[in-house]
């Protein structure tokens, strides 16, 4: 699944693109295009040739329907009365593209976070960064901020949601390639072990095109609670005490009469399946 070229940078619809525009994704077209040729090399590998050019031919059929040359049901026809074998395919090969193309727009965010910072732009607005600016040009006294944020809680909150209630496998398979396209957009060649980078992000692809999205069982509500707690170890056990330790700095240092936060928040409790309570202090 090639890019397609596009150096006119033509209006799609009613949004202009610039060329400003254009170079800021740049990197991130770049991954998108890596992780969709290494995707697109697996088809083949796994379904031949005939699947492959189905895919292709609907890749290039959407453009054209984006960019107003053919119309939704002219490409319709074009996959009229094809064979379940070969469509389910096809339906996954972009449900695989859109879910690498989305870890390519994560590690693009960072990217660009990052190119902010060292440009020594403000912070974005929403950010803590900038949220201590505001605090700093109000003038606060200690009285008014410990009155204001006695007894006050901030607790990360998952929605379950069945949409997002994906297998373990996929799960995991995206998180390593992940991993695998962060040591990539800096320029690494291999792993800290060693190992090629991108041969592993063809197994993980590879992996990733070998198992279900979808599970053939319906889902409980256990399963969406065990999604849920994936997001623990995966993130809140490193990040939430990071934050914490942050907060608490910035608003001691501003304001070291008030004893804002004297003791440590406490991290979210995790309940297991036997009903055992855990939490670690930060």
């Amino acid at each position: 699944m090639a890019d397609v070229s596009d150096p006119a940078l033509e209006p799609i619809g009613a949004v202009h693109r610039t060329r400003l525009g254009r170079e800021a994704t740049e990197p991130m077209r770049e991954d998108i295009r890596l992780l969709g040729a290494i995707l697109g090399d697996t088809i083949r590998e796994q379904h031949g040739d005939a699947v492959f050019d189905l895919v292709e031919r609907a890749r290039v059929a959407s453009f054209r329907v984006r960019r107003s040359e053919i119309d939704r049901a002219e490409m319709a026809r074009l996959f009229a009365g094809l064979p379940i074998g070969q469509a389910i395919p096809v339906i996954r090969a972009f449900s695989h593209f859109a879910l690498l193309a989305n870890v390519a727009e994560d590690i693009h965010r960072g990217r660009r976070r990052a190119v902010h910072v060292a440009a020594g732009e403000p912070p974005q607005d929403s950010s803590l960064a900038a949220t201590y600016l505001k605090l700093d040009a109000a003038h606060l006294d200690s009285a008014t901020v410990g009155d204001a944020l006695r007894g006050a809680l901030v607790s990360p909150v998952i929605t379950a949601h069945p949409t997002e209630t994906r297998r373990r496998t996929v799960f995991a398979t995206q998180h390593r390639i992940t991993e695998l396209m962060r040591l990539h957009a800096e320029g690494r060649t291999d792993t800290d072990d060693g190992r090629a980078i991108e041969p592993q992000l063809r197994r993980q692809v590879l992996t990733l095109w070998q198992t279900a999205l979808v599970r053939l069982a319906r889902l409980q509500i256990a399963d969406e609670i065990d999604v849920g707690l994936r997001y623990y170890p995966a993130a809140f056990f490193e990040v939430i005490p990071r934050v914490n330790a942050e907060v608490r700095q910035a608003l001691r240092a501003r304001w070291p009469d008030a004893d804002l936060l004297a003791e440590p928040m406490l991290p979210p409790r995790v309940v297991d399946r036997a009903g055992t309570a855990t939490a670690t202090r930060t």
